[in-house]
C-alpha cells in the first residue's frame, strides 16, 4: 500500500472572498426588503449566524468541529483531523463534487448530519490538490499509480 494522501488545509482566498460576497449580497437584500416590510429587518440573526458558522468552520477553521486535516489511504478510509485534536474515522464519501479549482466532500458520520468540506485550489499544495482530483476522478485503487 503507498503512503497516505495528506491534505493540511489552510485558508482559502476565494472562499473567503465567495462567502462575503454571498453573505454581503443577501445583508443588500434584506437591508432593500426591510425598508419596505421593517419585519423582515429579523433576518439578518440567521444571516450573521450562518455567516459565523461558515467562518469558524471553512475558512479560519477554528471551531472544535472544523476539519483541518485530511487523510487518504485509498482504500475507502478517509481520517478526518479536527481542531480539536480528534482524528475521525469514516468511511467512503457518500457525494462529491471534483472540479479543477474546487473539491467538494460529504463523509457520513453515522448520524442524520454529515461533514462537508470544501477544498478550493489555494488552500493547499497544489500537487496534492491534483492528486486528491486524479485519484476522485479514476477511483481509489488508481490512487497510488497516480502520485
Amino acid at each position: 500500500m503507498s503512503s497516505p494522501l495528506v491534505l493540511v488545509l489552510a485558508r482559502s482566498r476565494c472562499l473567503t472572498a465567495y462567502v462575503g460576497f454571498a453573505h454581503a449580497a443577501a445583508l443588500l437584500s434584506i437591508i432593500t426588503l426591510a425598508a419596505v416590510r421593517p419585519i423582515c429587518g429579523i433576518l439578518v440573526l440567521p444571516l450573521l449566524y450562518s455567516l459565523r458558522r461558515t467562518w469558524t468552520i471553512h475558512i479560519s477553521r477554528t471551531a472544535g468541529t472544523a476539519i483541518q486535516k485530511l487523510e487518504w489511504n485509498g482504500d475507502d478510509r478517509w481520517t478526518l483531523i479536527l481542531a480539536d485534536g480528534s482524528r475521525k474515522s469514516t468511511g467512503p464519501i457518500s457525494q462529491g463534487l471534483v472540479s479543477p479549482w474546487l473539491v467538494i466532500l460529504r463523509f457520513p458520520t453515522g448520524g442524520v448530519a454529515a461533514k462537508y468540506l470544501l477544498v478550493f485550489w489555494d488552500s493547499v499544495d497544489p500537487e496534492r490538490f491534483r492528486q486528491l482530483r486524479l485519484a476522485l476522478r479514476t477511483g481509489s485503487s488508481n490512487r497510488a499509480r497516480a502520485g
